[in-house]
């Protein structure tokens, strides 16, 4: 999605680089997970981040509103990421919120090395994409974890089928060596044994 998303990109908004950071509820981190163009290399402090330190990312994540941030060629930056993007020859990058009508996804964003790269009908456009972009990344949360679930009720169901073999097994056998013989061949589908 997101190759297919650059591609386009570049015939309606300028820019060099694109990156989609989400949200992790359970650190509380917002994470970078896709970076085009794929060749830059992402230092990993940078990568992953706590929403605490109060970062470009996490004060849209935060606030929900859109940012745009020049990048000055000299001079301190407030983050190691805007560091890190000046580092690599960009004047300006956008900040959008991915929000859906279920949860607070994550964070796009541009860059560009041109520093008058993002006009207002750039940014109107980009607000829809990133929108669009959102509910793509929201379906994908959803399919993992309906997956994840699925994986879940099958190895529960496959347990309660192996409690309910035994039950059976030792209600229906009554003497000892069959008995034993009979858990033996259940218990084999589950742990592979000899004796």
């Amino acid at each position: 999605l997101f190759q297919v998303l650059a591609d386009h990109l570049h015939l309606v908004v300028p820019f060099d680089y694109l990156a989609l950071i989400l949200h992790d509820a359970p650190s509380d981190y917002l994470r970078l997970v896709v970076l085009e163009p794929a060749d830059i290399v992402v230092p990993a402090e940078i990568a992953s981040q706590p929403v605490a330190e109060r970062g470009p990312a996490a004060t849209v994540w935060e606030t929900q509103k859109g940012i745009v941030l020049p990048i000055p060629e000299t001079g301190p930056l407030r983050t190691h990421g805007l560091e890190f993007i000046r580092s690599q020859g960009r004047r300006v990058s956008c900040w959008l919120p991915l929000t859906t009508a279920y949860r607070k996804v994550g964070v796009l964003t541009f860059g560009s090395r041109s520093a008058g790269a993002y006009t207002d009908d750039h940014l109107a456009f980009m607000d829809q994409v990133a929108a669009a972009v959102a509910i793509a990344v929201d379906n994908g949360i959803n399919f993992d974890e309906a997956q994840r679930y699925q994986r879940e009720l099958r190895e529960e169901r496959d347990n309660l089928r192996f409690l309910l073999d035994i039950n059976n097994l030792l209600v229906s056998h009554l003497d000892y060596p069959a008995l034993l013989e009979a858990i033996s061949e259940a218990v084999q589908r589950v742990i592979k044994h000899e004796h």
